[in-house]
């Protein structure tokens, strides 16, 4: 009789620490905010642009460039893309005063092989001239407030208007909300001279076909004429 009175005030203790410990760590798992990651593709080295941070809740995580560029942030917020920013460094010697930025979200594609299934976004004007492609040629795309990054600045550009663009994106397989991992590309981009970049080409329009581009040099897009 001893002994189970004795084993039974050993064991109370036990099983509440036990219980309480189980419960305590249900707790902090659950205050424990998701990991999400922006996934950059890298740029050629001659690209005009660099992006040199990845800035969320006004904090600024520098891109750590090279082959691998995933920046990890930590957010609970199930609209945390609409948070993001990314500073963008003109490297060019000419006024930017548009970008074009492709988005994928690799859940959304059923295995390695799969297309991406891409999203544009226009930040800044398109020039008249500017090829379109789809969804960058909305209306809120032409009326948004024109962007301006002089040679060897940085300007920070908000993502905020790619959020609901992923929301309504009609290939998706879950909702955006349930996504912690996006990648990211600056696809093209255009100059105030109305030259452009795309995919590390450099182009400017063809007086003789109006609304065409032709392929230049970098010597030739670098220089003054």
């Amino acid at each position: 009789m001893f002994f189970k009175y004795a084993l039974k005030r050993t064991l109370t203790p036990v099983i509440f620490s036990i219980i309480l410990s189980s419960i305590s760590s249900e707790i902090v798992a659950q205050n424990v905010s998701p990991q999400r990651h922006i996934q950059i593709e890298p740029l050629n080295k001659y690209a005009p642009v660099k992006v040199a941070a990845v800035v969320h809740h006004g904090v600024s995580y520098q891109n750590p460039l090279g082959p691998h560029q995933e920046i990890t942030l930590t957010d609970g917020d199930p609209s945390w893309f609409a948070n993001v920013s990314l500073a963008i460094l003109n490297q060019s010697s000419k006024p930017i005063t548009a970008i074009e930025i492709q988005f994928d979200v690799p859940a959304w594609r059923t295995s390695s092989t799969e297309p991406k299934k891409l999203s544009l976004l226009c930040l800044g004007k398109l020039p008249d001239n500017a090829p379109r492609y789809g969804s960058e040629g909305q209306p809120e795309n032409e009326s948004q407030a024109q962007i301006d990054i002089r040679p060897g600045t940085q300007l920070t550009l908000p993502l905020a208007r790619a959020f609901p663009l992923l929301k309504d994106y009609p290939l998706r397989t879950t909702e955006i909300e349930a996504v912690d991992s996006i990648w990211v590309r600056i696809r093209r981009v255009f100059f105030e001279d109305k030259t452009m970049w795309v995919t590390n080409s450099y182009l400017k329009p063809d007086k003789s076909q109006p609304g065409a581009y032709v392929r230049v040099s970098r010597e030739e897009f670098e220089s003054k004429q």
